[in-house]
């Protein structure tokens, strides 16, 4: 998983596409604990587009196919198209709220999603979350950075002290 996170991180999508099809899949349930984790991360690339994340994104479709089970793969397809769960919509549009101070309670709606699926997706979106923080850190200085990232580091240290 670091060696994903890491090919995000660099925005290397040749490791990304080698990582992917070795992780998918892993995990008991019907929704695999990496596939959970990947939404989580893909509802953040999708959203945001910091950085032109859509490369990221659009070759995912045949790499999750036929790697797990048909309830995950259907999951996956749909949050590359930018559709998720009713509880992790909620989130996301809180996440772009002003009110940082709602996020904590939805989360927690999240996290009881499943046996474990809403932890798995909510540390997805802490990992993509801290990605475009770390990115943002590395280029903050640039004036043209600055004004894409718009609140992003000030939501990720918010997220962070929950």
């Amino acid at each position: 998983m670091v060696e994903l996170l890491n090919g995000i991180l660099d925005q290397d999508e040749t490791r990304v596409r080698d990582i992917l099809p070795r992780i998918i899949g892993f995990g008991p349930g019907l929704t695999p604990s990496t596939d959970d984790f990947m939404v989580g991360i893909l509802m953040i690339l999708k959203v945001t587009n910091y950085d032109n994340n859509e490369f990221m994104i659009s070759d995912w479709q045949g790499l999750y196919e036929e790697k797990t089970t048909k309830i995950s793969e259907n999951m996956i397809k749909n949050a590359v198209k930018g559709y998720v769960a009713e509880s992790y919509k909620e989130l996301n549009d809180v996440l772009y709220n002003d009110d940082i101070l709602d996020i904590e309670a939805y989360v927690k709606r999240v996290i009881q999603r499943g046996s474990s699926s809403g932890s798995d997706f909510i540390l997805g979106v802490y990992c993509m979350l801290n990605i475009l923080y770390m990115r943002w850190k590395r280029r903050r200085y640039s004036e043209e950075c600055c004004r894409d990232v718009g609140f992003w580091p000030h939501l990720f240290l918010s997220f962070r002290k929950m």
